[in-house]
């Protein structure tokens, strides 16, 4: 249903609002809003700018949205896992996560065409470097290519890695006669650049323990490790804008000493406006995508506001109390947050030319806004049937099952792992439990005849119900999640839990059984040393 919109209606308010909308439900209707969007306009290079209220939200949306549209380009753009002016830079992998869909956008690949764009609350009114400017940062290679090997060495040394004899580390690059090594943060693994005079050979992954060469590449793209490139022109602009805004003492300024001698600094991105003429807000790169808000996404926006004015205001008084005094300790000369942040702007009026949408669990009672009733619920709970005892709780499950084939809906139960759906449908066909099938992918699971049941793959932590689905997921019918998805460990991560150990502390090996830690030790393996 929609109600009028009143001639009091302005962009702080969303165009309209998708109500009833459970979590676990709201990856549906952004696959319905892409398709949609994509109808009418094929070529559009963003279809949807989804906004979700934190960081894991934004992580386990795109996980679900890769599943029940595994052929759509997804791309996420994370906020800076560090505090608003703080001392220390953002983590590499979030930084190459941003470069990464930034780069996308900005040179509207074909491949990313159409592309569903993610991001959080508290990264979608920061600031971003200019469009015209990304576009120019990636470095294309392929291989068989004529590549010059001293613009890949100067790329790598102005874009933020770090030269280093060995690569071992994300971020680092080496140059070793014809062979440049480099570990891109988005990648896996480090690349091993085999030039021939002026000619690419070969573009190789390779083991940073080892060394040794794993697999070959056709061409890569690389990406910045970092937000503020550093060139003649930047440095100038970063020291044209400190001095103008902080005044001309900068003598025994390590910030500002470290830029001007075109060196990276920890946390320079704090003062990133200064390094561009200008700053560009995430509509600049998405078009005129519709953007659609999470629940409570408003309020988290607010929340985030509300901190950087507060953080901006506690450096403001250090600052003062430094000056007047003589405690030590380097000066921290904070920007004035409307440079990097849209502060004061409706959160609504920040998607451009966009449309807005809200996304709300609930139906609202703002007659002022345009109101489309998605008709979805939280579906059925089975925590009692869990706790008690005296109940079967696969047979209250296939109850409620069979409650909504009698009304000619269609039930989908979604399951972490290829192995616990297996285990699923066994368990309910011993306890009786017909007609099901194992559905490939969401589709498949969405084309069952009613009154079937299906089991899908699918990272559901909620289900939903609507008029004619009923949809399960295996938390909803098991309980809280068991931690799933562990990575196997790498050898780093071995040497990192072993560095938090004493000497004499008791261990466990996962062969030899029971003993003592007594420290580690440099070893040669395979020509390299180890710990």
């Amino acid at each position: 249903m929609s109600t009028p919109v009143s001639s009091t209606e302005t962009r702080d308010m969303p165009g309209r609002i998708l109500a009833n909308v459970p979590e676990g439900m709201q990856a549906m209707v952004l696959a319905e809003l892409v398709a949609k969007q994509l109808k009418e306009d094929p070529q559009a290079p963003v279809s949807l700018v989804f906004v979700a209220r934190d960081g894991n939200r934004m992580l386990k949306m795109a996980e679900i949205l890769r599943q029940i549209l595994p052929t759509h380009p997804i791309l996420t753009l994370p906020a800076w896992d560090c505090l608003p002016y703080d001392r220390v830079s953002p983590n590499a992998i979030t930084i190459a996560a941003r470069m990464n869909t930034l780069a996308a956008l900005a040179a509207e690949e074909t491949g990313t065409r159409g592309a569903i764009v993610l991001t959080a609350a508290n990264a979608f009114f920061q600031r971003l470097p200019p469009r015209e400017i990304v576009s120019k940062m990636t470095f294309l290679a392929e291989a068989g290519q004529l590549v010059d090997s001293e613009a890949l060495v100067q790329w790598a040394a102005i874009n933020g890695y770090l030269r280093v004899p060995t690569v071992r580390e994300r971020g680092e690059f080496a140059v070793r006669g014809g062979l440049i090594d480099l570990f891109p943060a988005g990648h896996e693994a480090p690349l091993r650049f085999d030039f021939f005079g002026s000619a690419l050979e070969t573009i190789r992954t390779f083991d940073p323990d080892t060394q040794r060469t794993t697999g070959a590449l056709p061409g890569i793209s690389l990406v910045p490790m970092s937000e503020i490139i550093l060139t003649p022109e930047t440095i100038t602009r970063f020291r044209t804008n400190y001095t103008s805004a902080f005044g001309g003492h900068t003598v025994d300024d390590p910030l500002y000493t470290a830029i001007s001698a075109g060196q990276r600094f920890a946390g320079a991105e704090h003062w990133l406006p200064f390094f561009y003429p200008a700053m560009e807000m995430l509509s600049h790169y998405c078009g005129n995508a519709p953007c659609v808000f999470d629940d409570q996404c408003v309020e988290a926006l607010a929340d985030r506001r509300a901190q950087i004015k507060d953080y901006y205001q506690a450096r403001r008084e250090a600052l003062e109390i430094q000056g007047n005094s003589s405690s030590p300790g380097a000066r921290y000369n904070p920007i004035p947050p409307d440079l990097l942040y849209e502060l004061d702007t409706a959160p609504y009026r920040l998607t451009g030319d966009g449309e807005a949408v809200q996304l709300s669990a609930f139906l609202s009672p703002d007659a002022k806004i345009p109101l489309e009733d998605k008709g979805g619920r939280l579906p059925p709970g089975f925590a009692a049937e869990r706790q008690s005892p005296d109940t079967n709780l696969f047979a209250a499950v296939i109850a409620r099952i069979q409650k909504s084939r009698n009304q000619n809906k269609r039930a989908i139960i979604a399951c972490w792992s290829e192995g616990t759906r297996d285990r699923m449908a066994q368990v309910l066909a011993d306890h009786g439990m017909k007609r099901q099938q194992l559905a490939k992918n969401w589709q498949n699971a969405t084309t069952i005849a009613p009154g079937e049941v299906a089991l899908v793959i699918l990272g559901l932590e909620t289900g939903f119900e609507t008029n004619d689905m009923l949809v399960l997921s295996e938390q909803d019918i098991l309980g809280e999640r068991i931690i799933r998805n562990r990575r196997p460990k790498k050898a780093s991560d071995a040497l990192s839990e072993a560095a938090s150990l004493s000497a004499g502390d008791f261990v466990v090996h996962v062969e030899h059984g029971v003993g003592r830690f007594l420290g580690l030790r440099a070893i040669e393996a395979m020509g390299a040393p180890h710990d």
